[in-house]
């Protein structure tokens, strides 16, 4: 059930049986009945008084999908980092300045991963990467404009984060390193890159691309 519970938090529009099902690990024509068990057992979980055969307030059944109503839900950092991201998104050329408040919104919310509990396994790894992607790509954003108003350490502090939550990803830590030679910082460049090698070494057990070194 909270497998189902966080698919449907990251799925606004819904989702059907067969990719409930799917998620659940069931692919064959059993998928129907073991959904609609989840479900109701979901339900029970969400509204423990809730009669037999009388309607949920939060999960909710539209053209052929299982909903997690909005209204219901008091906060979920997954939808509110979505909304705000894509906030951001719209306005980065039209208004540079609202598109970073909404940025920084999103970061507020957005703690490393999501859904990384172990309860959840494998699951949710593509969603997780695209969160991160945006997450990055937030941070070089607002630290662009930082960087642009002079305020370098400011700028320093959201490239910084940008190479924890990515540690073996390649180009948060070239804007680090690139930001820190701007700034005639070369002995922290050079600090940085070897925090990036000794990461990829612990982590995945590889060396920088050529094109990196």
């Amino acid at each position: 059930a909270k497998l189902a519970l966080a698919a449907l938090a990251m799925h606004a529009r819904g989702l059907g049986v067969g990719t409930l099902g799917e998620l659940l690990g069931e692919r064959s024509a059993h998928a129907d009945g073991l959904v609609r068990t989840v479900m109701t057992a979901l339900r029970r979980n969400l509204e423990p008084a809730l009669a037999k055969g009388a309607a949920s307030r939060y999960i909710v059944s539209r053209d052929e999908l299982y909903v997690l109503v909005d209204a219901a839900i008091a906060h979920c950092d997954v939808r509110l980092f979505e909304a705000a991201i894509h906030r951001g998104q719209a306005l980065v050329r039209t208004d540079p300045a609202a598109a970073a408040g909404a940025f920084t919104a999103a970061l507020d919310v957005y703690r490393g991963d999501l859904l990384a509990d172990d309860t959840f396994g494998g699951a949710f790894e593509q969603e997780r990467e695209r969160y991160r992607r945006d997450a990055l790509a937030a941070l070089r954003f607002l630290a662009a404009r930082q960087a642009e108003q002079g305020d370098l350490e400011a700028a320093e502090a959201l490239l910084r984060r940008g190479t924890q939550l990515a540690p073996t990803d390649e180009e948060p830590c070239l804007a680090l390193v690139r930001h820190r030679v701007a700034a005639g910082q070369h002995e922290l460049a050079r600090q940085a890159y070897w925090d990036y090698r000794k990461a990829l070494k612990r982590l995945l057990d590889v060396a920088p691309s050529p094109e990196f070194e």
